[in-house]
C-alpha cells in the first residue's frame, strides 16, 4: 500500500510539475501574487498536456507502454522548462508584499470545513472500486482497454461485435487512469480513482483564486466552504466528486476555462488565451457535453467583449484565435470520433423541427423538474438554490452590466440546452430526468456559485469588511 501511494504521488507530481511549468509561461504577474492560483490551474493543465500527448501518440500507433508514457511526460517537462528559459517573463504590474494578515477564527473554521470535505472525498474515493454503470463504461472500461491493448485501434474500440456503451465518449479520463495505472504497474480502478480527489482539491484552490483576486480572504474562504460542502459534490452517490463519473472533472475544466477567459477580459493578458485554448480542449475532451459547454462559454464571452470592450473587433479576433487553437488540439479526436460507431443517442440528428414540436408537451414537466431541483433539494444543493433566488430578487439593472454576469449567463444557457435535449430525447423524460438532471447541472454549479458571490458583493448584501480587497497583502 505504501508503494502504491508513492507511485500515485509520483504520477500526480508529473501532472503538477508540467502544469506549474506551463503556467509560469504566463509570467509572474499573477503567479507570484496569487500563488494558490497556480495550484488550482496546474493539476488540470498538467493532466491535460499529458493526456493529449498520450492520445497523439496513440493516434500515431505508438504503444502506450510505461517507457513511452514516461518519455512523453519527461519530454513535456523539459519542453516547458526550455520555453520558460527562451520566452521572456511578463513584467509584474502589481505591487508585491510579504506582509500577511493574521487569520481569524472564522477563516480557520471556513478553511477547516473545506479541508474536511476534501478529506471525505479522498477517503470515499479509495474506500470502494467503481460501482456505477456510467463510471465503469465511460472511464473504467476504456482505461482498462487502453492499459492492456496500449492503443486506440484495438478490437474493443473499433470492432462492432465488441462495442461497449458510450463508444464515442472522449478519452481524457481513461488516458489519465491509464497513466496512473501504468505508474502502479497494474490496473486497479480503486487506486486509479486518485485523480478525482485531486480534481476536487484543485477546484477548491481555483474558486479561492478567482474570488481572492477581487475580494478579501474571509469572503473568498466563505465561497470555498460553500462550494466544498455542497452535498452533490461530496456525498451524492450518483456522480459525486469521488464516484468516477466524468461530470465532476468536466465541472472543474469548465470552471478553469471560464476563469482563464474572465482573467483575460479583466487584465488584458493575452497569454491567458493560450491557457484557455488548452483548458477548452480539455473541457471538450472530458465528456460529450463539454463541447456544448465550451461553445456556450465562447459565445458568452464574445458577446461580452462585443458589448463592453472599447476595441470589440480586436478582442473578438483574439478570442477567435484562442478557439482556433482549441480546435487544432482536438482535430485528431474529431477525426477518430467520426470513425467510431455511434451506439448512443445522436442528439444533433434528433434536433429536427418535428422532434422539437413533439417535445413541447414535455415542457411543463421539465420546468417543474428544474424548479424542484434548484429549490426543493437542499440535500443536494444545500442553500445554493435559495441564495441564487434571493440575489436574483434584489438585483438591479446596473448590476447585470458587470463582467461577472457571464458566470450566470453560461449556466442559464446550459439550462436552456438541457431543456431542449430533454424535449428531443427518445427516452421517457419521467425516467431520465430524475437520474440525470442533478449531474448535468453539476457542470455549471461552480460558475453559478461564483456569480452568486460576485453579485452579492456588488449589491452590498454582505459586510464590507468581508469583501474589501487588501491590496497590500498576499496569501
Amino acid at each position: 500500500m505504501t508503494m502504491a501511494l508513492l507511485r500515485i504521488s509520483l504520477a500526480i507530481g508529473f501532472f503538477l510539475a508540467a502544469g506549474l511549468l506551463a503556467l509560469r509561461l504566463l509570467g509572474r504577474e499573477e503567479s507570484d501574487r496569487f500563488w494558490i492560483g497556480r495550484l488550482g490551474f496546474s493539476f488540470g493543465v498538467g493532466l491535460g498536456l499529458d493526456c493529449l500527448g498520450m492520445f497523439y501518440l496513440a493516434c500515431l500507433r505508438v504503444r502506450l507502454s510505461l517507457s513511452n508514457i514516461a518519455f512523453l511526460s519527461g519530454g513535456i517537462i523539459v519542453l516547458m522548462a526550455l520555453l520558460n528559459c527562451l520566452i521572456p517573463e511578463c513584467k509584474a504590474r502589481l505591487k508585491r508584499s510579504r506582509c500577511l494578515h493574521r487569520w481569524s477564527w472564522m477563516e480557520f473554521l471556513l478553511a477547516g470545513l473545506a479541508g474536511a470535505c476534501a478529506l471525505l472525498v479522498l477517503i470515499d474515493a479509495f474506500s470502494q472500486p467503481l460501482l456505477a454503470f456510467d463510471a465503469r463504461s465511460i472511464w473504467g472500461m476504456k482505461a482498462k482497454i487502453l492499459f492492456f491493448q496500449q492503443g486506440i485501434y484495438g478490437e474493443d474500440f473499433v470492432e462492432p461485435a465488441r462495442l461497449h456503451a458510450h463508444q464515442q465518449y472522449p478519452l481524457l479520463l481513461p488516458l489519465a487512469g491509464t497513466f496512473i495505472c501504468r505508474s502502479l504497474g497494474q490496473f486497479d480502478d480503486r487506486w486509479g480513482k486518485a485523480i478525482f480527489p485531486c480534481f476536487f482539491v484543485a477546484l477548491i484552490f481555483l474558486i479561492y483564486f478567482v474570488l481572492r483576486r477581487y475580494f478579501g480572504r474571509t469572503y473568498s474562504l466563505a465561497g470555498v466552504a460553500m462550494l466544498s460542502s455542497l452535498p452533490i459534490l461530496v456525498i451524492f452517490a450518483n456522480g459525486n466528486a469521488s464516484s468516477g463519473y466524468a461530470d465532476f472533472p468536466l465541472s472543474y475544466f469548465l470552471t478553469a476555462f471560464v476563469a482563464a477567459l474572465l482573467i483575460w477580459t479583466d487584465s488584458g493578458n493575452s497569454r491567458y488565451l493560450w491557457l484557455a485554448s488548452l483548458l477548452g480542449a480539455c473541457t471538450a475532451f472530458t465528456k460529450n457535453e463539454g463541447i456544448a459547454l465550451w461553445g456556450i462559454a465562447v459565445v458568452t464571452f464574445a458577446l461580452l467583449e462585443g458589448l463592453s470592450s472599447p476595441r470589440p473587433i480586436a478582442r473578438i479576433l483574439h478570442l477567435t484565435l484562442s478557439c482556433t487553437g482549441t480546435l487544432v488540439l482536438l482535430t485528431p479526436w474529431f477525426h477518430l470520433r467520426s470513425q467510431l460507431v455511434l451506439n448512443d443517442e445522436n442528439y444533433p440528428a434528433l434536433l429536427t423541427l418535428d422532434n422539437v414540436i413533439l417535445g413541447i408537451g414535455r415542457v411543463p414537466y421539465l420546468l417543474k423538474a428544474f424548479l424542484r431541483e434548484f429549490f426543493l433539494k437542499p440535500h443536494l444543493w444545500n442553500v445554493l438554490g435559495m441564495a441564487v433566488l434571493f440575489v436574483l430578487a434584489v438585483s438591479t439593472f446596473k448590476s447585470w452590466r458587470m463582467r461577472h454576469t457571464a458566470l450566470f449567463v453560461i449556466p442559464g444557457f446550459n439550462c436552456l440546452l438541457l431543456v431542449l435535449m430533454f424535449m428531443i430525447t427518445p427516452w421517457r423524460v419521467e425516467n431520465l430526468v430524475p437520474i440525470a438532471l442533478s449531474r448535468l447541472l453539476m457542470h455549471t454549479a461552480p460558475l453559478l456559485l461564483l456569480w452568486l458571490f460576485f453579485q452579492a458583493a456588488d449589491l452590498g448584501i454582505v459586510p464590507s469588511d468581508w469583501t474589501k480587497h487588501e491590496e497590500a497583502y498576499t496569501d
